[in-house]
C-alpha cells in the first residue's frame, strides 16, 4: 500500500474526541513552556502509523503560529551529529545546536532540523515567514521523532558519563523543551524509572465506529458496511485508515476489485490482506463474493457467515469470554488480566459487522462460540491485537503464552453452559459474524517484535555475528544461479564480497543486502566491472526492524533448531510447525515473509538485469542458452563441428561466429583455404587418423571466399544492421568472462593453449577454464560457445602478438623452406653414393620433386600468412577470425613439419656407409684378383676369377632390386634402409672373399718360402753328403 506520508502541509484530523483532546494536551504543554511554566518532557506514544509524526507537525505549526520557535528531527540524526562533533557534552552541544538553528531561522535561512515538506520551495517559503517575532530568550520546542531507531543508544547511554543519562539529555540543555515520539516497544525499553520522567500522551487507536463516522462525514456515497473491513486493514491506525477511507470504492463491483488490488500491495513490507483465503479454498467464480464478504459485507459469501436467531450483546459476549479465559488461566498477573480485558473488548467491538449494530448496541449470534474453530480464530486474533497494540512487557509475554496454551475446547464447553442466559429479547437485528478463522487467516499481524525470538540483545548478537544469513527466495531464472545474503555489518558484507570475487560460475548472480550505514565499497577494478554487469548487487536497506530480525532469526535457527546454511521457505514452514509460542510464530511468519519478499523482488530484478545484458535485442534468453546447432529458425542456422576434437573445432567456429569483423568481405585472406586443401590433396600432410579433424573443420567452416553459409548466417545473428555493429550481449559476456579470468590463476594464454597444436602432441590441459567451473551450463556445445566467445575476446585483446602465441608461423615456414633446401642439396650427394662402380648392377635415384613441391607450397602458404598477419595487426577486429586461421595453420604446420622431419630422416640421416663399404670392398677384390700370383700354380686363370667376381657385382649393386624400383621417395625412410641392408650383406660376402683370397696368397707365399728352404736344405744336404762321400 502506498504510504500517505506525514507533511506539515497536511492538517491533523481529529478523528475522535480523544484525538482532539490529545492535540490540545500537546499544544497546551507547548504554550505552558512559553509562558514560563514547568512541564515534564512529553512522550507521545503509539503503535506504528497512528499519526505521531503528523501530530508532531501539528505542534510545530501551532508553535510557530504562536511565535514559539520549534524544530523537528529524529533521534538518529541527533546522535549521529553529536558523534561527529567535537563536543564532549551532549547537553551543551544540543543546546548550542538548537540555538544556532533558531538564529538561522530568524535570518530567514533554511536549517536541517525541519519537517519534510513535499517540495523544497514550500519549505523555503514557510521559513521566510518565520523571521519575525523570535525572541532570543524564548525556550525552543524540539520535536524528536522515531525514538525507536535510537533507543539502544539511549538505553546504553554511551553518549554521557552519568548514572542518569535521560536527565542529562532532557533537563540539562538550556532553552530547549523536548517532545519525543515513541513506538510501543521503545517506550518501555527505557525502563519504568526513566520513562517516569516523561508525561505520556497515548495516541488513541480508532475503532469501527470511528471509521464508520468518517465514512459518513467524508464519503457518504460509500457503503458504511466497509467500516469493519477498513478497520481490519488498518487495525485502527490513522495513517492507514485515512488513506483507505479516501480511496474506498462506491459500488460492490469496485469493492471486489479494490480488495483484490490491496491484496497485491505492500506497506512497509506487510501485506494488509492475504488473498490465499479466497484463491485456495473458494471456487474462482465466487472470488468477488468472498472478497466482499471478508470486508464484512452481509450476504455475499454465505460459507463464511455465522448467523443465529438468538442474539447476545457484544459487551456481554466479551465479559463471558474474559471470565472463561480467567477461569482457565488463573495465574495471570493483575496487569496481564487488564491487558486481556481491554483487548477482548477491543476485539469484540471490531469484529461486529455494521449490519449487526443498531440503536447504539452491538450484537453477536449466541451460538458463535459453540464451534471450536471459531473460538480458536478469536483467540488468534486476540493475540495479534495484543502483539500489535501493547508494549513488549513481561505481562504481555505472560498473557501471550497463556493464550498459546489455552484449551479452546474447554472455552467452548464453558460458553455452551452459559450463553443462553444472555439472550437479548427481540433484538432489532438478526446478528451475524464472519467466520473468525477466516478473518484470522485473511488479516496478518501488523506488529511484531524481532527480539522476541531470543533472549540475547540485538547488540550482543551483532557483536558475535560473523556471517550473513543466506536466503533462497525461489526466483525462477532463464540461465543463472544466484546467492542472496543479508549482511548485517560492513565486515560481513566485505567478506561476502570477497567470496563473490571468485572467478568460478560465470552465470551466478550475487545479491547482498546491507544496512544503509554500510558502503560496500571495494577498491578493485574487477569489483566495479562486476557491479556494472549486475553480477554483484548491493542493496542498502535502512529498515531497522528488518536487521534486528536478521540477527535474531539466525541465532534462533542455529540455537533452537541447529539449522545453518541457506534458509528456504520450506525451512521456515518446518520451524513454524514446531514452534509453540505464538508470539515467535508471528514474528517469524510476518518478518520472514517481508524478508523473503524483499529478497525475491531484488533478486528477480538483479537476475533480470544480469540476464538482459547477455540477451540479444531480438531474443528472450542469454545468448549461450540459444540453440547452437542445427536449424534454429527460418533464417538462422548454427555451426556444428563434431568429432574427437569437437571442443577445439567449435571454439574456433564460434570465435568466428561472434566476430566483430565484417565477414562478408575478406577474400584475399580466405584463399588460404584453397592452399591448405591443396596440401591435403597432394598429401603434403597426413590427415588420416588425426585428432584435429582437419579436413572436416575446413569443410564445415572455411571457403575460398570466407566462411560457410551456415557459419555466416550464425554470425549475422549477432549483428545489428541498424546500428552497424555487433550486438552488445556478446561484448558484455566477454567483459564478464575476461574479468573473471583476471581474478583467477589462469591467463589469456591458457585460452590460446586450448586450440594450439591439437594434433595429438598437444600440451592443452583438459580442465575447465575458471569462469565455467561449477556453472549451470548444461551442454557441451554451450560450453564450447562460451569458450569460443572468450577466445574471440582474448584474440582481440592479444591481436598484436597473436602470431607469436602460435609460435610465429612465418618463422616456422621460413625454417621449413630452409630445411627442405638443405635436404634437396643433400639428395645430390646421396645419389652420387647410390651410383654403382663401372655400371655394375642397377642404380637408383632419390627424387627431389617432393622436396621442391613442398618447399614451393610453403612459399605460397607463407604469402597467405603474411597477409593474415598484416590484416590482423591493421584491424584488431579481425582477430577473432584470424585466431581460427592461425590455429589451423598451426596444426597444418605441425603436421607439415612431421613430413619435413621424415624427409630429413631420409636424406639427412642416411649416410649410406654400407654402400660406400660395398664399393670399397669390391674394388679391393678386383685389385686382389688383378694383382694376385696364386693363379700361376692353379687350374684357374685370372680371367675366370674376374668373371665370377663381376657376376656377383651385378647382383650386389642391383639397388633397384633392393628397394623395388629405380626411384626413391624421400618420404620413404625404409627404401634406403633396404638398400643399405642389402649392401651390407653383399659387402660382407665380398669382404669374406677378399679375406680368403688374401689367406691363399699368404699360404702360397708360405708354401713358396717352405719350398725354397727345402731346396736349400736339399742343396746343402747334397753338398755335404756328396762332399763327404768324395772325401772318403
Amino acid at each position: 500500500m502506498k504510504r500517505r506520508l506525514a507533511s506539515p502541509e497536511n492538517e491533523w484530523r481529529d478523528f475522535t474526541d480523544d484525538h482532539a483532546q490529545l492535540k490540545e494536551q500537546l499544544l497546551g504543554a507547548i504554550n505552558d513552556i512559553d509562558q514560563g511554566h514547568e512541564r515534564d518532557p512529553i512522550a507521545l506514544v503509539g503503535p506504528y502509523r497512528t499519526g505521531k509524526t503528523q501530530l508532531l507537525y501539528e505542534g510545530f505549526n501551532n508553535a510557530w503560529e504562536d511565535g514559539i520557535p520549534a524544530l523537528y528531527t529524529d533521534a538518529n540524526t541527533i546522535f549521529n551529529e553529536f558523534d561527529n562533533s567535537e563536543n564532549a557534552s551532549i547537553s551543551e552541544w544540543l543546546s548550542n545546536r538548537v540555538s544556532a538553528q533558531v538564529d538561522d531561522l530568524a535570518e530567514g535561512e533554511v536549517v536541517d532540523w525541519l519537517p519534510n515538506w513535499n517540495h523544497i520551495s514550500d519549505k523555503e517559503e514557510y521559513v521566510q515567514g518565520l523571521s519575525e517575532g523570535i525572541s532570543a530568550n524564548q525556550t525552543a520546542i524540539l520535536l524528536v521523532d522515531e525514538i525507536e531507531q535510537a533507543y539502544t543508544r539511549i538505553r546504553e547511554a554511551d553518549f554521557v558519563d552519568d548514572d542518569n543519562p535521560l536527565r542529562v539529555l532532557l533537563d540539562d540543555p538550556d532553552g530547549v523543551y523536548q517532545v519525543w515520539a515513541f513506538g510501543l516497544v521503545a517506550a518501555y525499553e527505557l525502563g519504568p524509572a526513566d520513562y517516569a520522567r516523561f508525561q505520556e500522551l497515548r495516541v488513541p487507536i480508532l475503532d469501527v465506529e470511528d471509521i464508520r463516522t468518517q465514512l459518513q462525514q467524508r464519503r457518504p456515497e460509500v457503503d458504511e458496511q466497509l467500516a469493519p473491513g477498513i478497520w481490519w486493514l488498518s487495525r485502527g491506525r490513522i495513517g492507514w485508515a485515512n488513506k483507505l477511507v479516501d480511496e474506498a470504492p462506491e459500488t460492490d463491483t469496485e469493492v471486489a476489485e479494490w480488495v483484490r488490488d490491496i491484496s497485491t500491495r505492500e506497506f512497509e513490507g506487510l501485506t494488509p490482506i492475504n488473498n490465499e483465503v479466497w484463491t485456495q479454498e473458494v471456487p474462482s467464480p465466487e472470488w468477488d463474493d468472498a472478497r466482499r464478504e471478508i470486508m464484512f459485507m452481509h450476504d455475499e459469501y454465505s460459507d463464511w457467515e455465522r448467523e443465529g436467531e438468538d442474539a447476545i450483546y457484544a459487551s456481554d459476549a466479551a465479559d463471558l469470554i474474559l471470565k472463561f479465559i480467567l477461569e482457565l488461566e488463573p495465574e495471570l498477573s493483575p496487569d496481564a488480566k487488564q491487558l486481556l480485558e481491554q483487548n477482548v473488548e477491543r476485539l469484540m467491538k471490531n469484529i461486529v459487522p455494521v449490519s449487526s449494530r443498531a440503536e447504539g448496541n452491538l450484537y453477536v449470534p449466541g451460538v458463535i462460540f459453540t464451534e471450536e474453530p471459531i473460538v480458536a480464530g478469536f483467540i488468534d486474533l486476540l493475540s495479534d491485537l495484543i502483539l500489535s497494540f501493547e508494549a513488549s512487557t513481561r505481562d504481555r509475554a505472560q498473557l501471550i503464552n497463556a493464550l498459546e496454551e489455552l484449551d479452546t475446547n474447554s472455552l467452548c464447553s464453558k460458553w455452551r453452559t452459559e450463553f443462553y442466559n444472555h439472550f437479548v429479547n427481540d433484538p432489532p437485528v438478526e446478528p451475524w459474524l464472519p467466520d473468525l478463522q477466516i478473518v484470522n487467516d485473511a488479516y496478518p499481524p501488523v506488529a511484531v517484535d524481532p527480539s522476541r525470538l531470543t533472549e540475547k540483545t540485538t547488540e550482543e548478537l551483532r557483536e558475535n555475528l560473523s556471517t550473513g544469513i543466506t536466503i533462497d527466495p525461489n526466483v525462477s531464472t532463464r540461465a543463472t544461479q544466484y546467492e542472496v545474503v543479508f549482511c548485517p555489518t560492513e565486515n560481513i558484507l566485505q567478506n561476502h564480497i570477497k567470496d563473490a570475487l571468485s572467478p568460478d560460475e560465470f552465470s551466478k548472480v550475487y545479491v547482498f543486502f546491507a544496512p544503509s550505514s554500510a558502503n560496500g565499497d571495494v577498491d578493485d577494478d574487477e569489483f566495479d566491472r562486476l557491479q556494472e554487469l549486475n553480477r554483484i548487487n548491493i542493496i542498502l536497506n535502512k529498515e531497522d526492524r528488518l536487521w534486528q530480525f536478521v540477527y535474531h532469526l539466525q541465532h534462533y535457527l542455529e540455537q533452537e533448531y541447529e539449522k545453518t546454511g541457506e534458509i528456504q521457505a520450506a525451512t521456515v514452514r518446518d520451524v513454524l510447525a514446531e514452534e509453540n509460542v505464538r508470539d515467535k510464530r508471528n514474528v517469524i511468519s510476518s518478518l520472514f515473509s517481508q524478508l523473503n519478499e524483499i529478497a525475491k523482488s531484488e533478486t528477480r530484478s538483479a537476475v533480470r538485469s544480469f540476464e538482459d545484458q547477455f540477451t540479444r535485442h531480438e531474443a528472450d534468453r542469454p545468448i549461450w542458452t540459444e540453440q547452437l546447432s542445427g536449424q534454429v529458425g527460418p533464417d538462422v542456422t548454427a555451426p556444428g563441428v563434431y568429432g574427437a576434437q569437437s571442443e577445439v573445432l567449435n571454439m574456433l567456429a564460434f570465435s568466428i561466429g561472434v566476430s566483430r569483423y565484417d565477414l562478408t568481405n575478406y577474400e584475399d585472406i580466405a584463399t588460404i583455404e584453397s592452399t591448405l586443401n591443396t596440401g591435403v590433396e597432394n598429401k603434403f600432410i597426413e590427415v588420416s587418423g588425426n585428432k584435429f579433424g582437419f579436413t572436416q573443420f575446413i569443410e564445415s567452416t572455411l571457403t575460398t571466399s570466407g566462411i560457410t553459409t551456415d557459419l555466416e548466417t550464425f554470425w549475422r545473428r549477432f549483428q545489428r544492421e541498424e546500428a552497424n555493429s555487433r550486438d552488445e550481449s556478446v561484448g558484455n559476456l566477454q567483459d564478464l568472462l575476461l574479468t573473471l579470468l583476471d581474478l583467477s590463476d589462469q591467463s589469456t594464454e591458457d585460452i590460446i593453449k586450448r586450440v594450439k597444436r591439437t594434433d595429438g602432441d598437444s600440451n592443452v590441459e583438459n580442465g575447465q577454464i575458471a569462469p565455467l567451473r561449477n556453472s549451470v551450463v548444461t551442454t557441451q556445445l554451450q560450453q564450447q560457445f562460451i569458450l569460443g566467445t572468450i577466445l574471440e575476446a582474448v584474440a582481440f585483446e592479444r591481436f598484436a602478438n597473436l602470431p607469436d602465441l602460435f609460435d610465429a608461423p612465418r618463422d616456422r615456414i621460413s625454417s621449413g623452406r630452409e630445411e627442405l633446401e638443405r635436404a634437396k642439396n643433400r639428395v645430390s650427394t646421396l645419389n652420387d653414393k647410390l651410383t654403382p662402380p663401372d655400371d655394375y648392377g642397377n642404380s637408383v635415384e632419390i627424387i627431389t620433386d617432393p622436396i621442391r613441391n613442398r618447399r614451393s607450397h610453403l612459399g605460397s602458404l607463407g604469402e597467405h600468412v603474411d597477409r593474415l598477419v598484416t590484416l590482423t595487426q591493421d584491424n584488431r577486429g579481425f582477430a577473432g577470425v584470424a585466431v581460427a586461421y592461425f590455429a589451423v595453420v598451426d596444426v597444418y604446420l605441425s603436421l607439415y613439419e612431421k613430413q619435413i622431419t621424415t624427409i630429413q630422416n631420409t636424406v639427412q640421416g642416411a649416410d649410406l656407409f654400407a654402400v660406400q663399404d660395398l664399393k670399397g670392398t669390391f674394388n679391393q677384390a678386383m685389385q686382389l684378383i688383378e694383382q694376385g700370383s696364386v693363379y700361376n700354380h692353379t687350374n684357374y686363370s685370372e680371367e675366370e676369377a674376374l668373371t665370377k667376381l663381376e657376376a656377383y657385382a651385378e647382383e650386389a649393386f642391383d639397388f633397384h632390386a633392393s628397394q623395388g624400383g629405380a626411384k626413391i621417395d624421400p618420404l620413404k625412410e625404409e627404401a634406403l634402409k633396404s638398400v643399405e641392408e642389402d649392401a651390407e650383406k653383399h659387402e660382407a660376402k665380398i669382404r669374406e672373399f677378399n679375406q680368403a683370397f688374401r689367406q691363399l696368397e699368404r699360404d702360397f707365399a708360405a708354401m713358396q718360402d717352405s719350398q725354397a728352404k727345402l731346396q736349400t736344405s736339399l742343396a746343402d744336404f747334397y753338398a755335404d753328403v756328396l762332399a763327404t762321400g768324395e772325401g772318403e
